[in-house]
């Protein structure tokens, strides 16, 4: 944690502060004999379902605002996800 410090010119216990708030998030798991590491990848299907969630509320408030059928506005969900994804696809390529 010195050492960052050091590097950015920043109060040592800024560092530590910092480290701690990441270990509670799971961003860090400290292990003995060795420090603070990058958590492992568990949580992670978790983390972007949360992330997901306010959109897809929204996206099903304008679907009962509209008094779509429940199987229209899935159709709707589905044709506008793979456009989507293949909007992505051809941005990838053309990178």
């Amino acid at each position: 944690m010195r050492a960052v410090a050091l590097q950015y010119a920043i109060n040592p216990m800024t560092v530590s502060k910092a480290y701690n708030m990441l270990e509670v998030e799971g961003v860090l798991v400290r292990l003995r004999g060795v420090g603070m590491v990058v958590a492992g990848r568990r949580g992670v299907r978790k983390d972007k379902s949360k992330l997901a969630m306010p959109a897809m509320l929204s996206a099903a408030q304008v679907a009962v605002q509209l008094d779509l059928e429940h199987e229209e506005a899935m159709r709707l969900f589905e044709l506008a996800l793979s456009d989507t994804m293949a909007q992505a696809r051809k941005k990838k390529y053309a990178d």
